[in-house]
């Protein structure tokens, strides 16, 4: 959650270590604001959430005008990777000029139950699909996609990626995938791989949203 304390975590320290501005934003389904404001997101993953993000941006932009559109990105894992995706796909085009993902979840049909059925109970399939990365992937021929997610993911397993992935194909939308590798994204990240290549990448931008 966003608070008034400074705090330090891998995102911030990769990113601020190269002149960035880091955003974190607790749109509707976080805590801290009551029942009805984190229960907006039950049987609906992947909506009014990734809603409350792009507002909250376009709102700081305005706010802050040493803040560069020209330079925005978005950066998250897991659910987080699943939301920057979604992110970029429903923000206007080019908004985001960059976006990465990191072992995004791609239809939470296809993710955990225990987790999956506590957020979304009995949903039927429509909703399932409308959290769906994969089904709209057109802007990503303006923004540009890093994909990170390792094959030995025991958590979001590759296959979330796969899809992601084949949908980008089928829509011939080029993008930078990591790694090759058969290891765990954690493994890569204490390594100091996965750090590495996105520093490269985000060389020249001046903010980001972390999810």
């Amino acid at each position: 959650m966003a608070s008034d304390q400074f705090r330090e975590g891998y995102t911030e320290s990769l990113v601020t270590s190269r002149n960035f501005a880091v955003v974190s934003i607790d749109g509707r389904g976080s805590n801290g604001r009551g029942w009805n404001y984190r229960s907006a997101i039950y049987g609906a993953l992947g909506t009014v959430e990734i809603d409350d993000q792009i507002q909250a941006i376009r709102q700081m932009m305005k706010k802050y005008p040493f803040l560069d559109d020209r330079r925005l990105f978005v950066f998250g894992w897991s659910y987080g990777g699943f939301a920057a995706a979604l992110m970029a796909e429903r923000a206007p085009e080019a908004f985001f000029k960059c976006a990465i993902s990191v072992a995004p979840v791609a239809n939470f049909l296809f993710y955990d139950a225990t987790y999956t059925e506590r957020y979304m109970g009995n949903a039927d399939r429509a909703a399932y699909d409308a959290g769906d990365i994969a089904t709209n992937v057109s802007n990503f021929k303006k923004t540009r996609l890093l994909l990170i997610h390792g094959m030995y993911d025991d958590n979001v397993h590759f296959q979330h990626s796969a899809l992601f992935i084949e949908a980008l194909q089928r829509n011939n939308i080029g993008f930078d995938l990591m790694p090759e590798s058969s290891c765990a994204v954690s493994f890569l990240l204490s390594a100091g791989i996965a750090s590495g290549g996105i520093g490269t990448y985000i060389e020249g931008l001046t903010i980001a949203t972390a999810i």
